[in-house]
């Protein structure tokens, strides 16, 4: 019987699976985020709302804020901007966008400044803050925490439906009794350029830790005589209608401590912002400390063990 004749093979055809793609790792899915998907803004209401600003477009009220990242907390790290004081200009320049372009950060009003600054610090480190203060009672010194939401119960919005004469017009009290005729000032709320340019024409170049001028309860508090003197040369602007600044100075140097008070008065008594006053225990004797400032030390821009704040 003759052998069955061997049939070729046939070749099998098998479909290849497609090439697997390699996944897309977590890291690669983070770096291809924007910086603002993963640092959004986010809009907050100014104290001032707006209303005393030049700027139509700032005259909204709204900025938008976010937190520092580390590139930002790597520029407050340098001691040389640090000792100039220009930590919180660089703060709100990066994290606070305004709604004019043209509008300069130096120009928002102080109690704006002040309030971006400790809602930013909040927004990126937490609302715990730890400082070191000496008692001036037993002179121990201690660390001590705050929560920076207390802060937030002190903030003086403007009423929206008021209409604001602005600059705000003061009637000084002992002048317009001495003359027999009343005297009105011209006066506007002080600015971060105000400050900024007081200090350098008070150190110039000479590094030295910019000085503290905060709107409070108790009115501006400043370091001496001169600073109050500066800030109100800056912020009366017409006598009577008089804007002729070499005699407003002039004026300023001869105003009387009851016309100073009222000054004082005025400009604390509607000016939006935050007040900062708070009053502490002694750790150690349990006197109270205060009412002072509530102290803020470079730290308070980046982060540290205790959690962006320290010595």
């Amino acid at each position: 019987m003759p052998a069955k004749k061997k049939q070729p093979k046939q070749t099998e055809f098998v479909e290849e699976d497609e090439e697997e793609q390699p996944k897309e790792s977590v890291l690669d899915k983070i770096l291809s985020m924007s910086e603002e998907e993963i640092n959004p803004w986010e809009e907050v209401e100014l104290p001032s709302g707006g209303k005393f600003y030049d700027s139509e477009l700032m005259q909204t009220g709204v900025v938008k804020v976010r937190a520092m990242n580390l590139a930002i907390e790597k520029a407050l790290a340098n001691q040389r901007l640090a000792k100039s004081g220009q930590a919180l200009d660089i703060m709100l320049r990066k994290c606070v966008q305004l709604p004019d372009p043209e509008f300069e950060h130096l120009d928002l009003l102080i109690g704006d400044r002040y309030y971006l600054m400790f809602l930013i610090r909040g927004i990126t480190f937490g609302n715990e803050y730890d400082f070191t203060l000496k008692c001036p009672s037993c002179g121990m010194e201690g660390m001590y925490k705050y929560d920076l939401n207390d802060l937030f119960n002190t903030i003086k919005k403007v009423d929206s439906d008021k209409d604001y004469e602005y600059p705000i017009k003061v009637r000084l009290p002992y002048l317009s009794d001495l003359l027999k005729t009343d005297i009105y000032i011209g006066l506007r709320y002080p600015t971060g350029r105000d400050l900024d340019n007081i200090f350098q024409s008070k150190f110039g170049k000479r590094a030295k830790p910019r000085r503290r001028f905060e709107p409070t309860a108790d009115g501006i508090q400043t370091d001496s005589n001169d600073d109050i003197s500066n800030i109100l040369k800056k912020c009366i602007v017409d006598v009577n209608g008089d804007t002729n600044p070499i005699k407003l100075a002039q004026f300023i140097d001869k105003l009387h401590a009851k016309d100073l008070a009222v000054i004082n008065e005025a400009i604390t008594e509607d000016q939006p912002g935050i007040d900062t006053t708070i009053m502490v225990e002694c750790m150690h004797c349990g006197e109270q400390i205060g009412p002072i400032m509530l102290p803020i030390t470079d730290n308070f821009f980046r982060t540290t063990p205790s959690g962006g704040s320290g010595k």
